[in-house]
């Protein structure tokens, strides 16, 4: 916890702020309180759920993004589409509903400082990672637009009700 006075250092991941003031409590005491709500962000990280869920689901219309999908195999198409045109990754839709929307297999815990998400469902490591015979669909993506998203939800979470 930093502890705001006349002449403050904070150290943050890849710089410093430097804080020096004369005769105005009412910004070290703001600073302060700034500081104080960045050690539990639950709220904006609960708020970001819907943001990230859309997000996976438009990697699963692109076919994956930012990096794209492989095709599937002719072989693997013909025996388990048999055909049709159902897109990559949603032949049951089970995981595809477990990361866009909340299931009995969606994993959607956050702390003061994390987020964990995921999905229970046992073949989504296969596509994440890929294997020796299958190439790698990695439906969980971070993706610049969601991880800006994030950010400005903390940012706004910061900022809401300072009393600067």
């Amino acid at each position: 916890m930093a502890k705001f006075g006349k002449d403050t250092r904070v150290k943050f991941v890849g710089g410093e702020l430097h804080i020096h003031t004369t005769g105005d409590d009412k910004v070290y005491r703001a600073l302060g309180d700034i500081i104080k709500k960045t050690d539990d962000l639950r709220i904006p990280f609960e708020r970001f759920k819907p943001v990230w869920m859309d997000d996976i689901a438009d990697t699963f219309a692109a076919n994956g993004t930012p990096v794209p999908w492989p095709d599937l195999s002719p072989a693997y198409a013909a025996r388990m589409h048999g055909g049709d045109t159902t897109p990559t990754l949603r032949l049951t839709d089970t995981l595809y509903d477990s990361l866009t929307s909340q299931t009995g297999d969606t994993i959607w815990q956050v702390g003061p400082k994390t987020i964990k998400f995921g999905t229970r469902v046992p073949y989504f490591i296969f596509h994440q990672e890929g294997t020796a015979t299958m190439p790698q669909r990695a439906p969980l993506v971070l993706s610049p637009y969601a991880a800006q998203q994030l950010v400005q939800l903390i940012i706004n979470y910061i900022s809401d009700e300072a009393p600067l």
